[in-house]
């Protein structure tokens, strides 16, 4: 059921400044968050296919959750974040119509990532969630000692998860058996680590906020080598100001944008 509500109805008003129609795009479906609402628009025209309200984020360290595009789904299913009632929501691109809701039961800052059919969801309670999109039941969740408050890194060639936890620790989880297979101590302090870490070929890249006005990208190994651990830390790279967004990746290279305008 939909959540209640005494507003028996709602219109979205808006302005469109159109030049002229974008080509390519008949019948895709883009997203968009402002001011405690999700949109759909029409791709070609920027026409407000539907409007939802989620909510606003909690805390300073909360971000808003575009609609997400679920794989295999043809464009046509989207997922959603509601940041009122704590729910993972599916959602048919062109109408906004609800699919499936999932209750997660408690606050979340880390945006739902998507993988094959599942959808992955870490909590602040430590619980880290497979979600299947096809029926928006979970399947499993796996329970790791302290707060996740980053979306988790899926490598889908090797069945690892990499999960950063909010203080010290990494988490490599294998995707089939939600088995632990290595926790890495980083030492980072709580609330450093703001931003979800990439893979850049062979190699993890996380941004820890370490200093007032200074950063640091951990970059981790992740092939065996002799009798070295599987995953471990290699180097160290200091960036000026702070690293708020994940960084860009493109083949093997990466960019890093900070606060400091480095």
């Amino acid at each position: 059921a939909e959540t209640h509500t005494d507003v028996p109805a709602a219109v979205a008003l808006v302005k469109r400044t159109t030049n002229a129609a974008v080509s390519g795009v008949d019948g895709r479906v883009i997203f968009a968050v402002a001011e405690g609402a999700a949109y759909g628009l029409e791709a070609a025209s920027g026409k407000v296919l539907w409007r939802r309200y989620v909510g606003f984020a909690s805390d300073g360290r909360g971000v808003s959750f575009p609609s997400t595009a679920v794989p295999k789904s043809g464009g046509n299913h989207c997922v959603l974040v509601d940041w009122e009632d704590n729910q993972v929501l599916q959602l048919e691109a062109a109408t906004g119509k609800t699919i499936w809701r999932f209750p997660v039961g408690e606050r979340f800052d880390a945006h739902p990532v998507a993988v094959d059919e599942r959808l992955l969801v870490a909590t602040r309670s430590g619980r880290l969630l497979t979600i299947d999109t096809g029926s928006g039941t979970a399947s499993r969740y796996v329970q790791l000692s302290q707060e996740l408050r980053v979306a988790p890194v899926i490598q889908t060639n090797s069945d690892r998860i990499y999960q950063i936890g909010e203080h010290s620790s990494l988490f490599v989880i294998s995707m089939e058996s939600g088995e632990a297979k290595q926790v890495v101590y980083l030492g980072h302090e709580p609330g450093s680590v703001v931003c979800r870490p990439v893979l850049v070929s062979g190699y993890l890249v996380v941004a820890e906020n370490d200093g007032v006005e200074s950063s640091t990208l951990n970059v981790l190994a992740l092939v065996a080598e002799d009798d070295k651990p599987p995953v471990r830390l290699i180097q160290r790279i200091s960036v000026r100001g702070h690293v708020s967004t994940s960084p860009s990746v493109w083949g093997p290279r990466m960019m890093v944008v900070s606060d400091q305008g480095d």
